[in-house]
């Protein structure tokens, strides 16, 4: 069902949209094998946000720019910025962050953490989500309230587990990671770093470059959050959820906003694309 779900998606062909645009950054983070899903979550983003954001949208490694180019062809160029990962690391080394430099070229997810503080150096808070994220309703209520709090400079989407690289906790003693809240990185706000924040990051960064795995990101992230106040993202409107992993019709849950497949249920991801198409959902 998800293959004939996704051949069905791929003969509508998205309009061109245009809209105003609030102080917000959307950064988002594609490889080759997730251009498809990328275009459908862009999709979702255009229909459900009120203001279409600009979106920043970094490349991995392998990425052809001209087929992406085509891909988004219906995306309004004003709203659209494509960077290379070679670029996003140059950056970071002209700007004398090696170690981040180092650890976005040996780890795509390190890229992801690059990707995201390039553009926080822009001063506008950013919206960041993976590209198997699609949204149900327009966040921009939420998302205001986070930019007017002064006590937010970070905020996750809750996870059910503990997904972090463990040899980092232990290696950097984060025992604050040991207990719940858990968090996931897939749909974030990040306001502000400062200066102590971005110290502490160095340290991890120290570690990552050693050895990293797909979770080191996310596990940075987390701590980060942690220490800054512990703010998540509501769990019932940015959701991971794994009770429809067998269903063929998807459930209307009225407080979702955006929803994080996650590998036992990213078939859904093409299921919900395709309702989203229809206006069922």
């Amino acid at each position: 069902m998800p293959v004939l779900y996704e051949h069905i998606i791929a003969l509508h062909k998205p309009k061109v949209i245009t809209t105003s645009t609030p102080e917000l950054n959307l950064v988002m983070l594609t490889g080759v094998q997730q251009m498809s899903m990328l275009n459908q979550s862009l999709w979702s983003i255009s229909k459900k946000f009120r203001h279409l954001p600009k979106v920043y949208l970094f490349t991995d490694k392998g990425v052809d720019l001209e087929t992406l180019k085509r891909k988004l062809k219906w995306f309004p160029d004003s709203h659209l910025t494509i960077i290379i990962a070679e670029s996003c690391t140059e950056y970071h080394r002209n700007k004398g962050n090696e170690l981040l430099a180092s650890f976005a070229h040996q780890n795509p997810m390190g890229l992801k953490l690059a990707a995201i503080l390039q553009i926080a150096d822009l001063n506008t808070p950013i919206l960041y989500c993976d590209t198997d994220v699609l949204w149900h309703k327009d966040p921009w209520q939420t998302i205001s309230e986070l930019i007017s709090n002064p006590g937010v400079k970070l905020a996750l989407s809750s996870d059910f587990q503990a997904a972090y690289d463990q040899d980092m906790v232990h290696a950097a003693n984060m025992s604050e990671l040991l207990t719940e809240p858990f968090y996931c990185a897939g749909i974030l706000f990040l306001k502000a770093l400062d200066s102590g924040n971005r110290d502490k990051l160095q340290k991890l960064l120290e570690i990552a470059v050693v050895q990293s795995t797909h979770f080191t990101e996310q596990t940075i992230f987390a701590y980060l959050n942690k220490i800054n106040g512990d703010h998540s993202l509501d769990k019932d409107g940015f959701a991971i959820l794994l009770d429809d992993q067998f269903s063929l019709i998807p459930r209307k849950k009225n407080t979702l906003i955006a929803r994080h497949y996650i590998g036992p249920v990213r078939h859904n991801f093409w299921r919900d694309a395709f309702f989203l198409k229809l206006g069922v959902i």
